[in-house]
């Protein structure tokens, strides 16, 4: 075949294929936006990561677990903390928490959950606490989608919803679930034709990979094509298209924005819960909760554990400043973003983690190593106990960052991730897990 034939054969075959792909997808968005394949897990119980650092008395299971008082607990007979963990703690598979105000006969909901078929199923494993202690307050570690997508079904339950400055403007820009439904069936749908092993598109797309080696600009935009949808599937176990809550349902006279810095909040009788707002990190909204009389504290997306922690705004240093502050508080467990209940073990080893990102940036940045090269270099070397978290792929997104921030540093500007520079780094770690199933 001569090389005009072969390249006018790859760019028909690339058209059919798109055709077919674009076809299906209209079709089952006629269809009432449910293709097939789209999980819509009504569980968390999901497959563990192997290596992930448990506590003996504190399972990684899909459900509600008391946190125990520990010795040194004081008036721990008025105040009950639950947490609700979802494993295995990858995307979206975050956890909540329940503060239980015997004295008052209140609770206080820490986050919800990404859909609202999950939410519901934590508060029905809540629901024997809430008959006697109902609802008072909301309060968000900060506004991500999967801490605050299932704010519809407990809004009417509570007089206020407790945020950050940062969540607060988080909340204002929230994006509708609408975006994400549609984005995650139109990429489900691309993910499901050509990768699912019953499907026979795949060797055709295999075909097309290889005989456009001599085509990069196509064959770029194929393998963008399938990065797009190995990173919406990173959602595909969510329902979007059941999600109520957008900015406009949550009434401004709920929302009551605390004060910077470290807050002490009464939540009636002798029960005081504080919330300790850190610099930026995860996100603009970071939180902690401190539970002082039970000893424990729920950290948010400051802490991950079993999967790779991810930095939306950063710089490392905040991470570092942030669980250095988490080392001193006078607690016993805590409760991250996404994993298991936790020690300070976690603690230490996530401060680590930030440090091989904070170090490798600047060694990649002083010897003029572009941050993809240095992410990939990392990401090659990790060593123990990164190379056996979930998600390794996250390192990609979090040197990103980290070299953004020293770039505006050294020449005295300011760096911020935008909402397009994230669905670009989602892109980017689609892609290259794409390359590793190819």
């Amino acid at each position: 075949m001569s090389p005009l034939l072969r390249q006018c054969s790859v760019l028909a075959i690339s058209c059919v294929l798109f055709n077919v792909w674009s076809v299906l997808c209209i079709c089952w968005l006629l269809q009432g936006m449910n293709p097939v394949g789209i999980r819509g897990h009504t569980s968390c119980d999901n497959p563990v990561t192997p290596g992930t650092h448990i506590l003996d008395n504190y399972p990684f299971a899909c459900g509600l677990q008391q946190i125990l008082p520990s010795d040194k607990s004081k008036g721990h007979s008025e105040v009950e903390v639950y947490a609700y963990i979802q494993p295995n703690g990858s995307w979206c598979w975050s956890n909540a928490g329940l503060i239980v105000n015997k004295a008052a006969q209140t609770s206080v909901l820490v986050d919800t959950l990404t859909d609202e078929r999950l939410t519901r199923n934590m508060l029905s494993a809540m629901a024997h606490l809430l008959e006697t202690n109902p609802l008072q307050t909301l309060l968000h570690t900060h506004a991500d989608i999967d801490h605050v997508y299932g704010d519809n079904l407990v809004l009417n339950n509570v007089s206020e919803v407790l945020v950050s400055e940062g969540s607060a403007h988080m909340l204002n820009n929230l994006a509708p679930p609408a975006v994400y439904s549609v984005l995650q069936h139109l990429g489900h749908a691309l993910w499901y034709l050509f990768f699912e092993a019953d499907h026979t598109l795949r060797p055709a797309f295999m075909w097309v990979m290889e005989a456009t080696v001599s085509l990069p600009s196509l064959r770029n935009f194929l393998l963008q094509s399938a990065g797009a949808a190995r990173a919406i599937e990173f959602f595909s176990p969510f329902r979007f298209d059941q999600v109520t809550f957008t900015r406009s349902t949550l009434a401004p006279e709920l929302v009551t924005v605390f004060a910077p810095d470290r807050t002490v909040v009464s939540m009636g009788g002798n029960m005081v819960v504080e919330v300790i707002q850190t610099p930026p990190a995860h996100s603009e909204g970071d939180t902690i909760v401190v539970v002082p009389s039970a000893r424990v504290a729920f950290t948010g997306d400051l802490l991950f554990l079993g999967t790779s922690p991810i930095m939306w705004h950063g710089p490392a240093q905040n991470f570092v400043a942030a669980l250095d502050l988490l080392a001193t508080l006078e607690v016993d467990y805590f409760v991250p973003g996404h994993g298991p209940i936790t020690d300070m073990k976690a603690v230490q080893d996530s401060r680590e983690y930030w440090i091989m990102v904070q170090e490798s940036s600047a060694h990649c940045l002083k010897h003029s190593i572009g941050y993809e090269m240095c992410a990939q270099e990392v990401l090659r070397s990790l060593p123990p106990p990164f190379n056996t978290w979930g998600d390794q792929e996250r390192i990609l997104v979090n040197i990103w960052v980290e070299m953004g921030h020293l770039n505006a540093t050294k020449y005295n500007t300011t760096f911020k991730v935008g909402p397009t520079d994230k669905v670009a780094q989602l892109l980017r770690m689609g892609c290259h897990l794409v390359r590793q199933h190819l």
